[in-house]
């Protein structure tokens, strides 16, 4: 089982040239692409925080001119903020959403004996829940690198290798984010879609009857 699981996550650290089956599995369950690869990002969060040398590129970042470091890392601060806000407007999507679907669900009790209608609504429903749950995870502060206390603490090269290092943590923080922005989205399309097929299965019950 180990296997396979790792044979995954290499998978999913190619994301130019993912697997058909794999694009697949994101497309019907993009939780579960949000839940992989936000763990293999922490992963490798983690082991930069631990030594810096242990991201590839991490001996290019270090060469770049600190006014350039201080410059990304504001753009990625303020990306930060702007994919946090985008995401949480989905909660607001996903309440208008439950609102509508809990009226459909009443009707379909009244007016429908078939099933097949209030399987796939109860779906739309919980898809809608996870595209909530997802999106209520960007008011969770993530960690945020490069200000502070430690940045005045350090001169020279060592401050220009902070900078670096926590310029390349903002950018995998910040993927993260895009994943969890992304994955919200998707759930919630899966969502509407088995709202919409769930309104015309609901329409075929009404003409049989």
């Amino acid at each position: 089982m180990k296997k396979i699981y790792k044979k995954l996550f290499n998978k999913l650290r190619s994301p130019q040239n993912p697997p058909r089956y794999l694009r697949g599995i994101e497309e019907v369950f993009p939780f579960s692409n949000f839940l992989l690869n936000s763990c293999i990002k922490h992963k490798t969060i983690k082991s930069i925080e631990n030594n810096p040398n242990n991201y590839k590129e991490y001996q290019k970042y270090s060469n770049i001119n600190i006014d350039n470091l201080d410059k990304r890392l504001n753009e990625e601060w303020d990306r930060a903020s702007a994919i946090d806000q985008k995401t949480f407007k989905f909660t607001l999507s996903v309440s208008i959403a439950l609102t509508v679907l809990g009226s459909a669900s009443t009707l379909l009790d009244d007016q429908v004996d078939g099933c097949y209608p209030k399987i796939l609504l109860i779906l739309s429903i919980v898809y809608f829940l996870i595209s909530g749950l997802i999106a209520l995870g960007s008011i969770k502060t993530l960690p945020k690198y490069g200000y502070g206390t430690e940045s005045l603490l350090r001169s020279g090269d060592q401050l220009q290798e902070y900078k670096a290092s926590s310029l390349i943590l903002m950018e995998e923080i910040n993927i993260i984010r895009h994943i969890r922005n992304e994955a919200a989205y998707q759930t919630l399309r899966n969502g509407f879609i088995l709202f919409i097929l769930s309104s015309f299965t609901y329409g075929i019950c009404l003409l049989k009857q």
